[in-house]
């Protein structure tokens, strides 16, 4: 049986009358990548809150390192936290920092190493993320695609087991959203990183994914290998791979 790092278990949760999570089932595996698919507003990103503890569900579990991440105290969870790295749509850059400081940010804030290491801990991952010349600028300065490749550079700056990418490639012209898949492809195989990205970009799911589930209607409908999405006669999954308006999809879901 494959390495599971994370396990959800019968997830459910709602906001008042909406149910957004009806009965989630999930197996994240070890130094591979899990691309979580489905339309905006699904409740991709409500899953990914759960993971980290962030959202409790009505009902369910989820389990990390074999942990029950739901019931865990708080100081555990804190911990916990400093094992995963989150790439946000936006990147989430500090404004008023360079990009040194931004990438600095979580060892300063994390760890004990003294300016010296964390400078040569900054110079070492620009280098492994073929950034170059960009300590001083600050994040205006940058492109939307620099950006993400500057946040992907904090994320993996306390060398997190679990990185979480949200929308990786939203607002990205082709050139940089393949730039961007195959940063995440260099973060799995390179620095051994377990990869969870949520998304509906079809191309990059197709190219990242060692593991593709989607989400509809509150529940995983299908999961498999890219071949077996591919090779799906799942209606739904048909309809959205296929970009098609008709079908079992409704705009109103």
């Amino acid at each position: 049986m494959e390495d599971a790092v994370i396990v959800i278990e019968d997830l459910h949760k709602s906001f008042g009358d909406v149910k957004v999570l009806d009965g989630v089932n999930l197996t994240v595996i070890r130094h591979k990548t899990t691309v979580i698919l489905g339309r905006s507003g699904c409740g991709k990103t409500v899953l990914i809150k759960h993971i980290v503890g962030l959202l409790k569900p009505d009902k369910g579990r989820i389990l990390y390192e074999g942990r029950d991440v739901v019931n865990m105290p708080t100081h555990e969870r804190k911990e916990m936290l400093k094992e995963f790295g989150m790439l946000y749509q936006s990147g989430a850059l500090f404004d008023s920092m360079t990009v040194e400081e931004n990438i600095a940010f979580p060892l300063v804030e994390h760890t004990k190493m003294t300016k010296a290491e964390i400078k040569e801990r900054v110079q070492e991952i620009l280098h492994r993320l073929g950034l170059k010349d960009v300590e001083g600028k600050y994040p205006a300065e940058l492109s939307g695609g620099m950006k993400k490749r500057v946040a992907l550079a904090r994320a993996v700056a306390l060398e997190p087991k679990v990185i979480i990418f949200d929308e990786p490639t939203t607002g990205l012209d082709p050139v940089m959203c393949d730039i961007i898949d195959n940063l995440i492809i260099k973060t799995r195989d390179e620095l051994g990183i377990t990869c969870i990205v949520i998304t509906h970009d079809i191309q990059s799911t197709f190219k990242i994914a060692d593991k593709i589930a989607m989400l509809y209607g509150g529940r995983i409908i299908e999961e498999g290998t890219p071949d077996e999405f591919r090779n799906t006669s799942n209606e739904v999954v048909l309809q959205f791979l296929h970009r098609k308006a008709e079908g079992p999809i409704k705009i109103m879901d």
